[in-house]
């Protein structure tokens, strides 16, 4: 049977932590885990200074915040103790493994993440997903971290087709605004939000989650 329409767009790329796993949720909870390793007192850091970055953004925040950890190696004990609890208590955002398994029949498929290629190729092993993405870019392949559309801009290029023709799922302000400034189409991803935090998602589609998804959407993004 032919396969619906799915207008110009070329290609899906998906974020992974929020949007694929639902795993920003222990960011913190390694923040803290990371400091108290470090002999330091909890912090409570605002949304916007972990969702959607990478480990040494991060880092870099802790040590403004707390000069005195000084040069401490913060990313790989910041990275194990997020692994851990996502090993541990992660599971997929509501609706996406079954929207990636039936798009992939579609369109070709990438990931792009500020997470390490470990975490990537953890998640989509654990979700039995592996075979559905024909790219996934990590942390160590480009340069500046989202906001800036490097990540997306690769991952494009990776799978041969135009930024234009690329819709991007994404659930961080750092990486809609990435995916925006390649030039992308953007879903946002407001699982775990409130109304009125949705709401500041600029998304030109905002959906809770993958059950959600209809192909209508499609006729959006031209």
């Amino acid at each position: 049977m032919r396969a619906p329409p799915t207008g110009n767009i070329e290609a899906i790329i998906f974020d992974l932590d929020g949007t694929i796993i639902d795993s920003e949720v222990f960011n913190m909870a390694a923040i803290n885990a990371t400091l108290d390793e470090f002999e330091q007192a909890p912090i409570e850091l605002p949304e916007s200074a972990y969702r959607g970055v990478r480990w040494s953004v991060i880092a870099d925040r802790l040590r403004a915040e707390r000069p005195d950890l000084g040069e401490a190696k913060l990313v790989p004990v910041l990275h194990r103790h997020f692994q851990r609890l996502v090993d541990q208590h992660a599971e997929p955002i509501p609706g996406v493994v079954d929207f990636i398994r039936r798009m992939s029949g579609r369109l070709p498929l990438a990931i792009g993440t500020s997470s390490p290629h470990e975490s990537a190729d953890h998640a989509v092993e654990r979700l039995d997903l592996g075979e559905h993405f024909r790219v996934i870019v990590a942390a160590e392949d480009y340069g500046p971290s989202k906001p800036a559309p490097d990540c997306f801009l690769l991952a494009a290029r990776n799978l041969g087709v135009s930024p234009g023709g690329c819709l991007v799922f994404e659930d961080s302000a750092a990486g809609l605004e990435a995916a925006r400034s390649a030039g992308m189409h953007v879903v946002a991803i407001a699982h775990g939000r409130t109304p009125e935090e949705a709401q500041t998602l600029r998304g030109d589609v905002t959906l809770d989650d993958f059950t959600d998804w209809s192909d209508e959407f499609f006729k959006r993004f031209t």
